[in-house]
């Protein structure tokens, strides 16, 4: 996997901030900043995802699949 970098300039009240929040949970502050970054990429395609489900709902093309059909293809049924 290649890594890449990226430079913020943020001012020192912000700075100061976020440092005290990362060494209040005792956490290197670029591994906060990291955890953050993943959580906005996670709550987008959770976003995106929650959106093609309400269009599928709307539109009436949503498939779905009960209970029993799922337990019945896992080789769970009685």
């Amino acid at each position: 996997m290649t890594k890449h970098t990226i430079t913020v300039e943020i001012g020192d009240q912000t700075y100061a901030q976020l440092l005290s929040i990362a060494q209040s949970n005792g956490v290197p502050l670029d591994d906060m900043l990291l955890e953050a970054i993943y959580r906005v990429i996670e709550d987008t395609q959770d976003m995106t995802a929650i959106a093609e489900y309400q269009k599928q709902k709307a539109d009436g093309t949503l498939e779905t699949t009960s209970f029993e059909e799922v337990k019945r293809r896992l080789g769970l049924d009685d």
